[in-house]
């Protein structure tokens, strides 16, 4: 018995110290921890633990620069198949919810909205932390599948973890939250200033970094999204800080984008690029290929800017066809294509590609949308379109009801100008 006791003590000890270097992104050592204690759980029976480990697993795994993602993606199945046929819900929507990640990498939004169906028909099976990860689940269909209901699960996973009292999962879910307002442009309004202080509470607590840098992060692309660029600035820098030294190569390489395109927004140019540039450096075959996409639209962007021509053209060409659902921001990459018509003395033809882009953009990522009005408002008052003050009005009241006080400003002034 005492040998017993002590081999699982060494378990849990060694599950524990796995669980805290994949906590703080030290991926390397987390891995062998992680899959040792995941087959010392399994040997034992123990296995709800050990699928939870299994999957932390599979994400230190998906870390790695060169790492087979297709092949994780199945691992990933076959666990959830394994977790629901022993009614383990909470393992089931844990394994789910990390599938859903490794098919993003892959840009799979079939299996992304696979997941998201089945999510649905679940979405009340298990315990209220199954509940709760499932909805979170389904509030990324602000991005991939029902944006109308996006806020609802939202919400509904915080609850479902404030009911459980699990500190984890309710960071968790506020981040989730946090995530959908900001699309949505929703947080300045009540609902989003108190999410995200319950988030800033939690977070001092947290020894989770990518939850941590998710947060700041995520705050930053709100302020610059919004206009509110020192803010944003400030943000990036905090973001910055938490991943120095670290394995975190998505978050590094979508922080260096952001840096970049908050320089483009403020008119400074070499800045931009030198940022793309980093960016551009850190992707790797883990990378989803859109990152790249909007990485070339920002160095092409910068290029027209700065008088490469030729450059920009050559950059232009490498920009594939746009996907049929926008799943990420894509207000930089049409503003490079838009501008590439404006130079060639189509203006009329980027004001119209602005318009045809932003068609689905208004109800569920907001400020993408708000983004890309403005540039369509610009282009429309150099043309002299009486056009540009409906375009300017109908953004600047969703600005107001938004509390959106820099944007609003801004189409305001259009309005003024094209009375």
């Amino acid at each position: 018995m005492e040998n017993a006791d002590l081999h699982d003590d060494k378990l849990h000890a060694m599950a524990t110290l796995g669980e805290l270097h994949f906590l703080q992104r030290d991926l390397q050592k987390a891995s062998p921890l992680l899959a040792a204690a995941a087959s010392g759980f399994r040997s034992i029976g123990e296995y709800p633990r050990a699928v939870r480990l299994e999957l932390k697993h599979a994400m230190a795994m998906a870390g790695a620069p060169s790492s087979p993602i297709g092949h994780l993606i199945k691992t990933v199945l076959s666990i959830k198949e394994k977790a629901r046929a022993a009614g383990d819900w909470e393992g089931t929507a844990h394994a789910r919810e990390t599938a859903i990640k490794l098919f993003h990498r892959l840009e799979d939004l079939r299996g992304i909205r696979n997941m998201l169906r089945e999510a649905e028909r679940e979405a009340e099976r298990g315990s209220t932390i199954a509940q709760c990860v499932t909805s979170a689940s389904l509030a990324l269909g602000v991005l991939y599948g029902i944006p109308s209901r996006a806020l609802e699960f939202a919400n509904n996973a915080v609850e479902l973890a404030t009911l459980a009292q699990s500190h984890e999962h309710r960071f968790n879910a506020l981040n989730r939250l946090i995530l959908v307002l900001l699309y949505r442009g929703r947080l300045e309004l009540d609902e989003g200033r108190a999410t995200v202080s319950d988030a800033k509470a939690l977070a001092e607590a947290s020894g989770d970094v990518s939850m941590r840098f998710a947060l700041e992060a995520n705050l930053g692309v709100f302020h610059m999204d919004t206009g509110n660029y020192d803010l944003a600035s400030n943000r990036f820098r905090k973001a910055a800080t938490l991943i120095e030294g670290v394995s975190f190569n998505t978050g590094r390489i979508n922080l260096l984008f952001n840096c970049g395109e908050l320089e483009v927004l403020q008119g400074n140019y070499a800045k931009a690029e030198s940022y793309f540039n980093d960016a551009g450096s850190a992707l790797s075959a883990t990378t989803p290929k859109y990152m790249r996409v909007l990485i070339n639209a920002g160095l092409g962007l910068c290029a027209v800017e700065s008088g490469r021509f030729s450059e920009a053209s050559r950059r232009e060409q490498a920009v594939d066809s746009y996907p049929e659902w926008w799943y990420y921001d894509p207000s930089l990459l049409v503003t490079f294509r838009a501008r590439m018509y404006e130079r060639r003395g189509q203006a009329q033809r980027a004001a119209e590609h602005f318009a045809d882009s932003e068609s689905d953009l208004k109800d569920r990522l907001t400020l993408a949308w708000l983004k890309m009005r403005l540039h369509r408002v610009r282009l429309l008052r150099k043309l002299g379109d009486t056009a540009a003050r409906t375009v300017a009005s109908e953004a600047a009241e969703v600005c107001s009801r938004l509390q959106l006080r820099t944007r609003a400003a801004e189409f305001s002034l259009f309005e003024e100008d094209v009375r």
